[in-house]
């Protein structure tokens, strides 16, 4: 299944649903923001929260799970503080332009797929470049080129996913139509490479 978004809480019914599934699932996020704040206001259920969500509702293991992408002041340190204490793979954008994108991704999806029988992958049109995909609710500056997305995604579907979404996307917001294009060859490219 591909669910397409909106607001990031939509991969919440997304790892419940694979969680209930699999008996030992495994997640890889690609995003700009690390999305593991406990709540935002008290509201457990929004766009800052589906990897904690993966983690207490659906049964995701924190060590079967790897964020790609983070970057930027938008991080909070409450977020980080969180990955670090649970064990959640983390590599942060300058690793992806240091190491290469497609290191970057084997060592991820490698984790994500450690003991695990099935695996979703979320990613989030913010994680790019705002040259990219200005039609997203946060535009990053600095954020990934398209082809560095690209590479992280497939190589992460040709492992095997079980599940994917892409969310942020706000076509209104871009009348260039970039963005919506953008999220439509990672969703086929990712399927193209889970396919091969």
């Amino acid at each position: 299944p591909v669910m397409l978004g909106g607001d990031h809480v939509v991969t919440v019914a997304g790892v419940n649903a694979l969680g209930q599934r699999a008996d030992s699932p495994g997640l890889v996020l690609v995003d700009t923001h690390l999305d593991t704040a406990t709540d935002v206001g008290g509201e457990r259920y929004n766009h800052c929260c589906p990897i904690t969500r993966a983690v207490d509702e659906a049964g995701f293991a924190p060590e079967n799970i790897s964020i790609i992408g983070p970057s930027g002041a938008m991080n909070p340190r409450e977020e980080l503080e969180y990955v670090n204490q649970q064990g959640i793979n983390l590599f942060p954008l300058d690793e992806v332009i240091q190491r290469g994108p497609a290191t970057v991704a084997r060592d991820a999806v490698e984790a994500a797929n450690d003991g695990t029988d099935a695996v979703y992958m979320t990613v989030d049109v913010d994680a790019l470049d705002a040259a990219y995909a200005p039609g997203t609710g946060v535009p990053t500056a600095g954020g990934m080129t398209a082809r560095e997305l690209l590479q992280i995604v497939g190589v992460v579907a040709a492992e095997g996913i079980d599940a994917m979404d892409v969310v942020e996307t706000s076509p209104q917001w871009d009348p260039s139509d970039m963005t919506a294009r953008m999220a439509v060859r990672v969703v086929v490219d990712s399927l193209a490479a889970n396919a091969i």
